[in-house]
């Protein structure tokens, strides 16, 4: 799962949101970056956890 794919998902799971309509772009593609299996370090890290 992709850095825009966790923002959309948080953004449907929050209280009160009725529709999200996704139109995020990125320069880098992600997705190979955690191909090591490492899951992202910070604050939200038991949220994604739970995507």
């Amino acid at each position: 799962m992709n850095e825009t794919e966790i923002a959309v998902a948080m953004a449907r799971r929050t209280d009160g949101v009725v529709a999200v309509v996704d139109q995020l772009t990125w320069r880098l593609d992600d997705t190979r970056l955690r191909s090591d299996g490492q899951l992202p370090h910070g604050v939200a890290d038991d949220r994604l956890r739970n995507l």
